[in-house]
């Protein structure tokens, strides 16, 4: 496809096959929905306008040369993997995975993921840094999935926060989480503090940390494997059920905090707030 695509009925085009772009071409400011592959080999390209990624393939953005959007919209059953890095001045995934592999996502505008939509990242990749605004849904979910990589903070927190794969995932920043943190593999925390308004699943992986996890949300819970903290901090308005034995150098509850049929145990110090609860059956972290 190349050259200026003309304006037509409502403003908008669907491409039900694959697109191939070598040479220069003007979008006219379209709306272009895509239900297939996107390539690209001219140098620069701008697509201005619109384009939406949909239907429910499996698709990918490759060829020789960085790709710049206006806005980019996933709306989809199926997912968009990226073979090429790309620029988009407003970013959104409103529905499906989009698998940023190793490859990279720069913009200024907004970054938006919605309730239900996924973005993946792989390889040594972090999570984009440059855009203006974040616009993470409590049930969006990012997931690393990569080597070695470092987990940064993003503006608002994150959705659902998935950490799976190989070698060790080193949170680098001090981080929110707004519903569940999963994770399967080695977390090193290092001095970053976790806050999490959800739920803590620990699924067989290894937690490290010299620094604080802490629980703020009215109904979280810590489920899955034991976990060893270093300090837990229980915020006044949480009410956190233990699904699972935790072991921490300090606690500290200054809300509600369930630990009836699980152990709770602290090697240093067990601090309970003046309107904190505290129910346990165990002997206690006393």
């Amino acid at each position: 496809l190349e050259g200026t695509i003309p304006k037509i009925g409502n403003d908008s085009l669907i491409i039900k096959g694959d697109l191939k772009i070598n040479s220069p071409l003007t979008t006219n400011n379209l709306t272009l929905l895509l239900l297939g592959n996107l390539e690209n080999n001219f140098p620069k390209l701008h697509i201005n306008g619109t384009i939406i990624f949909t239907g429910n393939r499996n698709v990918t953005i490759s060829g020789e040369e960085e790709i710049f959007f206006e806005n980019f919209l996933l709306y989809s059953s199926g997912s968009v993997k990226l073979l090429q890095n790309i620029s988009a001045t407003n970013f959104t995934v409103k529905s499906g995975t989009v698998n940023l592999t190793n490859y990279s996502l720069e913009g200024e505008g907004t970054l938006t993921i919605e309730n239900g939509a996924i973005m993946q990242l792989r390889g040594t990749q972090r999570f984009p840094s440059r855009y203006t605004n974040y616009n993470l849904q409590s049930l969006s979910t990012v997931e690393y999935r990569g080597a070695r990589q470092n987990v940064t903070a993003v503006p608002g927190g994150y959705g659902n926060l998935v950490l799976t794969g190989f070698d060790t995932k080193t949170i680098i920043e001090n981080i929110s989480i707004n519903t569940n943190f999963i994770f399967d593999c080695n977390v090193n925390a290092k001095k970053s503090d976790i806050t999490i308004y959800g739920n803590w699943v620990n699924q067989n992986g290894n937690f490290s940390s010299q620094s604080s996890v802490i629980f703020a949300g009215e109904h979280t819970s810590v489920q899955g494997t034991s976990t060893v903290f270093h300090n837990v901090h229980v915020t006044q308005n949480s009410q956190t059920i233990l699904e699972q034995n935790i072991f921490a150098d300090d606690i500290e509850v200054v809300g509600k905090l369930d630990a009836q049929n699980y152990s709770l145990s602290a090697t240093h110090n067990f601090s309970l707030g003046n309107y904190a609860l505290l129910r346990t059956t165990s002997e206690g972290p006393f």
